[in-house]
């Protein structure tokens, strides 16, 4: 899982890239702060190629009646309280997966 929205759409979307490129092939959430930061292209096009799906967390908070306004660094703890899977290995988006040269 990552979170990503705005400016880092387009490193997100290189770190997904590298990742399938390694031969990972497990499903990914990317985690959008609100729905200011959706983007189409990305997310109902590009992330659906790449095996992953997002998720608007304002939205799935506000279902609890909370409202949030999250700030940078404390999306991570909250990708990781809201996430669907038991286990989880969380990317940031600036995060690449390498693999050994054969």
């Amino acid at each position: 899982m990552t979170s990503a929205g705005g400016i880092y759409f387009p490193v997100l979307l290189n770190s997904l890239r590298m990742l399938r490129r390694t031969g990972n092939t497990l499903p990914v959430e990317v985690f959008l702060k609100n729905r200011d930061e959706y983007k189409e292209l990305a997310c109902e096009g590009l992330f659906k190629e790449l095996g992953a799906k997002y998720v608007v967390l304002s939205e799935l908070v506000g279902e609890f009646g909370t409202q949030v306004e999250f700030i940078y660094y404390q999306m991570k703890a909250y990708t990781i309280l809201f996430s669907l899977f038991e286990e989880m290995l969380f990317l940031d988006a600036n995060n690449f997966s390498v693999r050994k040269s054969k």
